[in-house]
């Protein structure tokens, strides 16, 4: 929230920005880099941290309190002394390192809402945003928890790779592409520690330039139905793959796509024995331009103790509409969450929902990455399926029966309003297409050759479209707010520039599109339920 008013400090003439318990202001003198819709962003790492926190605290004997709720971690009471609360300096707490941290709200929140915290260092390159941090250190009164550092996040990270400099949680939300920080964040980060990362340069890395995709994480891009999960599976390649590299492997706590970025939250841990095993989360994807079937091709097998080639598709056309088929990749082919970890921060962001301006919407997100399936990656476009045979879709649900009735799984992707997970194999999922247009048949000979391909082709499987009560997921259901709709002037915005003081004498911290109060896109705008699903 933008509030208009005076502020004490060197960043006197800006706005005022109030968001959970922090207030800051922007220098006068320099955009800085600050966006209201990524308020979800800070409010979901927020509630990482404070999870991860009550699960270090409680191993050293000590219980969060973050109210009047309930303690967060024991469920006996414990003595006043080792009671801790936000904003609580704790000596034996979480190093924090925010790498490009603007006018330092990320890190105050951190400092003034995370529990069992020691140190979070606001770290930005520009002179003017460190300027910023500082006087906002001062006025928020977290002196004591946050210092503000000037220079370069990878050489300041670079420079914390000892096992006593390393930082237990590293935040890395940059403008555009994390790429470049990636290989000293990975070095960084104490053994168990977190690491979490956003990239917002979602053309690259959902295939609209594959060679810079390539160039940058050391994947080619897929542009298909499912592209914002492969965009999170190749930023978790990415990292997996570099971490690799120093004996070091991840354990994907929680990965998400919304708005126009991407953002993971992985435990990196050290274990070189482990890390044999990473080639065995990479994937290639093999996948139909056409009629968008697809496989994963794991780089390789393990047969015992050796590691062996994975062998290679049997053909080089799709099995579906025999068009030639494509190779995008290497992504991770592992789950993109910890099931246990989603549901205890459903359940710390429901609870403590007070504490959170989009609590609503995480509620919503949430609730749908704990229903997905963890271990089936990508998945189906019902619009997708359906137009490669040029016939309209049926329900969601009577695709959701079919495949319960047939004996297996399927779920929502969060990615998606009109997706399909599921563990059936293509050939079930392709003869359901089959029998939806033998009972709503088309006219064969107005659809092109692929289509005719595909319907032509014999069924190896018996479909029941009859209703299953397990058909509509409960986050659906429910009528929570999962799919938040885009307002005007949506998108990451353009990097923070100079501003001449002779044409802006009030510049201070603004959104990233540089627009007036009465344009800046609200976050509290949520799609209803019966126009996504």
């Amino acid at each position: 929230m933008v509030i208009p008013g005076p502020m004490s400090g060197g960043a006197a003439g800006g706005k005022v920005i109030s968001e959970g318990l922090a207030v800051v202001k922007g220098f006068s003198g320099k955009n800085v880099f600050y966006n209201p819709v990524q308020e979800f962003n800070r409010d979901t790492s927020i509630a990482v941290l404070s999870v991860y926190a009550a699960h270090r605290a409680k191993k050293l004997g000590l219980q969060v309190d973050f109210g009047p709720e309930k303690p967060a971690n024991d469920d006996a009471p414990v003595a006043a002394e080792k009671r801790i609360v936000p904003g609580q300096k704790c000596e034996s707490g979480l190093r924090i390192f925010e790498g490009l941290s603007a006018s330092g709200l990320r890190s105050i929140r951190y400092a003034k809402e995370v529990p069992f915290v020691r140190s979070v260092t606001a770290n930005d390159l520009e002179a003017n945003a460190v300027t910023c941090i500082r006087d906002n250190i001062q006025s928020n009164g977290v002196s004591s928890l946050v210092t503000a550092s000037q220079g370069d996040a990878s050489l300041v990270m670079g420079q914390h790779r000892g096992r006593e400099q390393q930082f237990d949680c590293v935040d890395l939300d940059p403008f555009g592409t994390p790429a470049p920080f990636i290989n000293d964040a990975v070095q960084c980060v104490k053994d168990g520690g977190l690491l979490l990362v956003t990239a917002t340069d979602l053309g690259v890395l959902c295939g609209a330039h594959i060679e810079t995709a390539y160039s940058k994480y050391h994947s080619v891009a897929l542009k298909s139905a499912s592209m914002h999960e492969n965009a999170l599976r190749i930023l978790l390649f990415s990292l997996s793959k570099q971490a690799a590299i120093y004996g070091r492997y991840i354990k994907p706590k929680l990965s998400f796509f919304v708005d126009f970025y991407i953002r993971v939250v992985v435990e990196v841990h050290t274990r070189p024995a482990t890390v044999k095993d990473v080639v065995l989360n990479h994937s290639l994807v093999n996948y139909c331009p056409v009629c968008g079937d697809f496989s994963l091709t794991p780089l390789a097998v393990k047969s015992g103790h050796k590691y062996l080639h994975s062998p290679v598709p049997s053909s080089p056309t799709c099995p579906q509409c025999n068009t030639v088929a494509r190779v995008a990749g290497p992504v991770w082919n592992g789950p993109l969450h910890e099931p246990e970890f989603v549901a205890q921060l459903l359940d710390h962001a429901q609870t403590h929902s007070h504490r959170y301006g989009t609590s609503k919407r995480m509620a919503g997100v949430l609730s749908m990455i704990h229903e997905e399936l963890s271990d089936t990656p990508l998945f189906y476009s019902t619009d997708r399926l359906f137009s490669a045979v040029k016939c309209c879709p049926p329900k969601l649900t009577t695709i959701a029966s079919a495949l319960l009735n047939a004996g297996y799984r399927f779920s929502l992707s969060h990615c998606s309003s009109n997706s399909v997970k599921t563990d059936a194999p293509p050939g079930f999922v392709w003869d359901l297409v089959r029998q939806h247009e033998k009972d709503n048949p088309i006219d064969r000979a107005k659809i092109p050759e692929a289509a005719r391909t595909i319907l032509s082709q014999p069924m190896t499987h018996t479909i029941d479209f009859t209703p299953h009560s397990q058909a509509n997921p409960p986050s659906r259901e429910s009528g929570l707010s999962r799919f938040q709709m885009k307002p005007p002037y949506w998108g990451p915005g353009a990097k923070p520039k100079e501003i001449s003081m002779a044409t802006a004498p009030d510049a201070s911290v603004d959104d990233e599109t540089s627009l007036p109060p009465s344009k800046v896109a609200k976050t509290d705008v949520i799609m209803k339920e019966s126009d996504v699903a």
